[in-house]
């Protein structure tokens, strides 16, 4: 069983306080949480605080009467699983567990009794779209948008193209969401850059997201070159087109630590895609695997 829900056991002495028959003026309460080591930073600290939270609203609202305190008593686990939780009443130990005999009572609600480790098998897909300049997305060549004029024209824009060809997304069902600040490189359906390494103004400064993926479809063009200003002091810098990249692989890196919130970090199995051919809203392509890197 894992050390979780030990954590819960320490959250269900709560409820055993408004049970105790105990008549002393204080009820100590005893808890072992992961104050340090690799649960702390989410079962340790912040489970503490709110179970003094809890306590001091359970001593306002009188629940075991009027002049009664609690006291509550921290032990560190230092995220050892095989620690146990205590529930006292001064000298008298009302519960222990140390939630390696299986549930003992308790509802594990959301959770799983497992062995030492426990894996689940997420579904991951690749999402190919030939994107072109038709119907709606003819938009993507003159739609995109940049404030580079901060000093005399704040609310003016400058429009680049979002470039057309193979647009080629990582869907990882271990996600739910595409929250990259959070977990960079990782997202539910994230798109992939077909030149992943970050693209500089002249002042040395990588340009936004929204920018540095303009080229990231995969593709028989050369992608577009323009020139835009910095959006901080109206800078121009000239963004020059890159080569045709017609080969997604996927044992390549298409995450640049320069760019921590831009790129995807692909799982490495092997996948290959090659656009073969590209006319207007027709493509070609060839779908193939390969040995994966370090297999």
């Amino acid at each position: 069983m894992t050390g979780t829900l030990s954590r819960i056991a320490a959250a269900g002495a709560l409820a055993a306080l408004s049970i105790t028959s105990a008549m002393a003026e204080e009820v100590v309460v005893g808890a072992v949480l992961p104050m340090t080591g690799s649960l702390a930073s989410w079962a340790g600290p912040p489970v503490y605080r709110g179970m003094q939270v809890a306590l001091d609203q359970i001593v306002a609202t009188k629940m075991l009467g009027d002049g009664r305190s609690i006291k509550l008593l921290l032990e560190d686990d230092a995220s050892d699983k095989t620690q146990s939780i205590t529930l006292t009443n001064g000298t008298q130990t009302l519960f222990t567990d140390g939630a390696e005999n299986g549930a003992n009572g308790w509802a594990a609600s959301g959770f799983t009794i497992v062995g030492a480790t426990s894996s689940t098998l997420y579904d991951h897909y690749y999402v190919a779209s030939n994107r072109t300049y038709t119907a709606f997305d003819r938009y993507l060549q003159t739609g995109p948008y940049n404030f580079g004029f901060p000093q005399d024209r704040p609310d003016w824009v400058e429009h680049f193209p979002y470039q057309n060809g193979l647009l080629i997304s990582y869907w990882d069902t271990s996600f739910s969401d595409n929250d990259e600040s959070q977990h960079p490189g990782q997202g539910e359906v994230l798109p992939i850059d077909a030149n992943p390494s970050a693209i500089y103004r002249l002042d040395g400064k990588p340009w936004r997201g929204r920018i540095q993926t303009y080229d990231a479809p995969f593709g028989l063009e050369k992608s577009d070159s323009f020139t835009l200003h910095a959006q901080e002091t109206g800078r121009a810098s000239y963004i020059r087109g890159q080569a045709a990249q017609p080969l997604f692989d996927d044992r390549r890196e298409y995450w640049d630590p320069a760019l921590p919130f831009v790129g995807v970090k692909v799982p490495h199995v092997g996948v290959t895609i090659r656009v073969q051919q590209q006319s207007g809203t027709s493509m070609r392509i060839r779908v193939g695997s390969t040995t994966a890197a370090g297999t």
